[in-house]
């Protein structure tokens, strides 16, 4: 016995099984766009700094710390270029270069310290 679709219903079936293979692949797609950073967040929070002694520079970032070098004496900030960063950042910061630099660039500007952004420059992700 063959089954026959009317016209309209037949072009239907390819459309539909494209649209619930990608509804079923959703979550996955959307925690790899997170990861990468292209998947909007609704409310990013802003990095914090805060100075520490031995020339340090703790950056708080979704509740996770890195830290970057803070020169005494002259103050200073020196941050990673972006090949460096990613080089050496874990999953959760790996994406976040830019979102790092344009808040670490604001606190930078209201605090009055220079900032260098430079190939060595010292990062720690312990």
């Amino acid at each position: 016995m063959k089954i026959m679709l009317p016209m309209c219903l037949g072009a239907l079936v390819p459309f539909l099984v494209i649209l619930i293979w990608t509804i079923a692949r959703l979550p996955k797609l959307k925690e790899s766009l997170r990861a990468s950073g292209h998947w909007p967040v609704k409310s990013r929070s802003k990095v914090q700094f805060r100075p520490e002694y031995k020339e340090l520079l703790i950056c708080t970032m979704d509740g996770r710390e890195f830290v970057l070098e803070f020169t005494w004496g002259t103050y200073q900030v020196f941050f990673p270029t972006k090949s460096t960063w990613e080089a050496s950042a874990p999953d959760w910061a790996q994406h976040q270069w830019e979102r790092v630099r344009d808040d670490l660039t604001a606190w930078c500007h209201e605090q009055k310290f220079p900032l260098e952004i430079e190939d060595h420059a010292y990062v720690s992700f312990d």
